[in-house]
């Protein structure tokens, strides 16, 4: 609005003295002259004021879905970093115990630990992972948690060879499993 005042009396008064050179007869109290410029004025400068609002209505609705994406990323961020250090302090005191009596069986649960880890911090750093290996992410977290539960029989899954092409979001399955295993530990008997 302000704009549109400003660049009429602008226009205005440069369009004044030009019709005062080019027309003697010019009489300055007649306000006729100076209704067409104005007019003209305040259009062109309410479709710069419409043209403004649309594109600020449209870098909103981008600034939107832009801090909707973060958000959705933000949260996977945080379903990956589910392996919390009472799991890891866990497994590593499993290990230590299993070192005495059977250490081959440390040696692979440690081998299972180091993989389960580089796939955390190097592979789940994208929007998709293969369901295979999401699959063995979860093989080797469930071998891990073998370790301190007494039954060792305790997921089953089938994996249909149609699906092995198919991606998935990281670390999508793990709350599940893990909720599994704790109604496990509270001799809940849910199957998976």
């Amino acid at each position: 609005m302000l704009l549109s005042i400003i660049s009429s009396a602008l226009i205005t008064f440069l369009f004044l003295p030009l019709h005062i050179l080019f027309l003697p007869e010019f009489d300055v109290f007649n306000y006729l002259v100076f209704l067409p410029p104005m007019i003209g004025t305040f259009i062109l400068a309410q479709c710069g004021s419409l043209i403004r609002g649309f594109e600020n209505w449209v870098d909103n609705i981008k600034l939107k879905a832009e801090l909707e994406t973060r958000n959705l990323k933000n949260e996977l961020e945080l379903l990956k970093s589910q392996i919390n250090p009472h799991f890891l302090f866990n497994t590593l005191n499993n290990i230590d115990a299993l070192i005495h009596k059977s250490p081959d069986d440390a040696s692979r649960s440690l081998l299972s630990l180091s993989d389960m880890l580089r796939y955390m911090i190097y592979e789940t750093n994208v929007e998709n992972v293969s369901l295979n290996k999401e699959i063995e992410y979860l093989e080797h977290y469930i071998k891990l948690q073998k370790l301190r539960l007494r039954e060792t029989e305790f997921v089953n899954y089938t994996f249909l060879q149609n699906c092995k092409d198919t991606e998935i979001a990281p670390v999508l399955f793990l709350p599940f499993v893990e909720m599994h295993l704790s109604m496990l530990q509270m001799k809940v008997n849910y199957p998976l």
